[in-house]
């Protein structure tokens, strides 16, 4: 499985309801579960990436899972969706040079 591109292939609910959970009439219980799902949401990515990669540390995996959240948020708002590809292209490639034992 690919996990950066399932990520990234769908619409992803962190993007979508950023802005919204960032602003004060949130602040309740619609930022509470914005937040529970987002940790929901990474678990499930660390648990997928550990059986991808096992070499990979937990820092590593919160920078790619990062970075790639941040990616779909600019390009959302950019309405640029070649910086989320070039975003994708990075992660994978962070991926791999972790797998190699190389991880910048």
């Amino acid at each position: 499985m690919d996990l950066v591109d399932e990520m990234t292939r769908h619409s992803c609910p962190i993007s979508c309801f950023a802005a919204a959970a960032a602003t004060p009439e949130h602040a309740g219980e619609f930022r509470e579960a914005y937040e529970r799902g987002v940790r929901a949401i990474f678990d499930v990515f660390y648990v997928l990436a550990r059986i991808e990669n096992s070499a990979a540390s937990a820092s590593q995996i919160r920078l790619v899972f990062h970075s790639i959240v941040g990616a779909a948020v600019l390009s959302r708002a950019l309405g640029d969706q070649a910086m989320l590809s070039d975003a994708r292209a990075s992660a994978l490639s962070a991926l791999q040079r972790r797998r190699d034992h190389t991880f910048v």
